[in-house]
């Protein structure tokens, strides 16, 4: 249960940024693409939370 409610929060975050681009527009379309992509690896269980937040730091930091 708490996977799922992990998951749905994730997907949350993510629906977030992509609604509110036009908000965020320091934050590039390959990022948020990036993001989104990252979030479905983690949401399919190929990557892990740990490896999940490694990556988005990568992202975030460009």
């Amino acid at each position: 249960m708490e996977d799922k409610t992990k998951k749905r929060r994730l997907c949350d975050a993510c629906t977030y940024i992509t609604i509110n681009k036009s908000k965020h527009e320091s934050i590039p379309d390959d990022k948020i693409s990036n993001l989104e992509r990252l979030a479905k690896l983690k949401e399919n269980g190929i990557l892990t939370g740990e490896e999940f937040l490694a990556e988005k730091k990568k992202i975030l930091k460009g």
